[in-house]
């Protein structure tokens, strides 16, 4: 539970003995996880795809459904000794009403380390990037106003992606600022919403975390809905947020009402068995529309029991 760390001062290397076990892990995991030269190349696969699957704008549309329903569900952490009250619809809805760019919570929420996604980054190579695009320029071998409309385009791009990834954060942000929290506090509940920087301090999963596409996203997801359903200081039954409990068993109710509108519709029973499992389906006439369900919320609570329904 202790361990040593060297701190360099004054051009000595000094040794300090840490007992605090957490302040330890602490120290030690400052920065970015650093596998070297090999890890960058297994890693690149996985970066390319993540970047390329989360730049599309239906991605970007069905993962905002997902946020705001899981949200919704497990999102319940306490402000000044009362649970923080959300409507993450509203936070989804302002995402597109607010020009973000001339929004003080949001640059408030960003500047404290409260926003997500690869625009906002804190990895060294980034952030060397957006201060110094002249730097990079001497690098690749292309014109230059080319390279400047290629990048201009996908930062713009990417500020379209920050308004899908950062909508719920923002609306949690502003609701515990508006419950009495600090910008601190705010800035943490908001990264917490999904918080892709945590890594753990496993070996093997910091590995499966840098080489696996989307692996550290279900990691995480489970992480959160397991925090978020649990009481602290509690065991058994009292652990179990019943508040958790309740909104999930609504959004099941009536995940299944929906279902059982179609039971007997032919063109529910012709879906392929991924597109039941994967999305909520109802037809306007014969327009067919399809809600993707979130990934944890929506298979304990939706998926889970279809298939038990369905087992019977």
């Amino acid at each position: 539970g202790e361990g040593t760390v060297s701190v360099s001062e004054n051009g000595k290397l000094k040794h300090y003995l840490v007992h605090d076990k957490l302040l330890l892990a602490s120290i030690q995991d400052l920065g970015a996880p650093n596998f070297g030269w090999m890890m960058k190349l297994l890693s690149w696969p996985r970066r390319l795809l993540t970047a390329t699957v989360t730049a599309d704008p239906a991605f970007m549309a069905r993962n905002l459904l997902r946020d705001t329903l899981s949200t919704w569900v497990h999102i319940a952490p306490e402000v000044n000794g009362k649970p923080l009250k959300t409507n993450p619809l509203v936070g989804a809805i302002r995402g597109f009403t607010t020009k973000l760019k001339n929004d003080d919570s949001y640059w408030n929420m960003m500047l404290a380390g409260g926003g997500g996604g690869g625009y906002y980054s804190v990895k060294p190579e980034n952030i060397r990037k957006k201060l110094s695009p002249d730097d990079l320029k001497r690098l690749i071998d292309v014109p230059g106003k080319l390279y400047d409309v290629l990048e201009g385009n996908w930062q713009k791009w990417e500020r379209v992606g920050s308004k899908f990834e950062n909508s719920n954060r923002l609306h949690v942000y502003d609701r515990v600022i508006q419950q009495g929290g600090s910008p601190a506090e705010a800035a943490y509940q908001a990264m917490d919403v999904m918080n892709f920087r945590r890594s753990g301090q496993g070996q093997i999963i910091q590995f499966l975390v840098q080489s696996l596409p989307f692996f550290n996203a279900r990691l995480q997801g489970l992480d959160r809905l397991y925090r978020g359903a649990r009481v602290e200081g509690q065991s058994g039954w009292s652990a179990v947020s019943k508040s958790v409990l309740i909104r999930g068993a609504a959004y099941g109710l009536a995940a299944y009402a929906l279902r059982a509108m179609y039971w007997d519709d032919d063109r529910y029973k012709d879906l392929p068995e991924w597109e039941k499992l994967g999305f909520h389906h109802f037809w306007v006439g014969e327009d067919h529309f399809r809600i993707p369900k979130p990934f944890e919320v929506g298979g304990i609570f939706a998926t889970i029991p279809e298939i038990m329904e369905q087992s019977l």
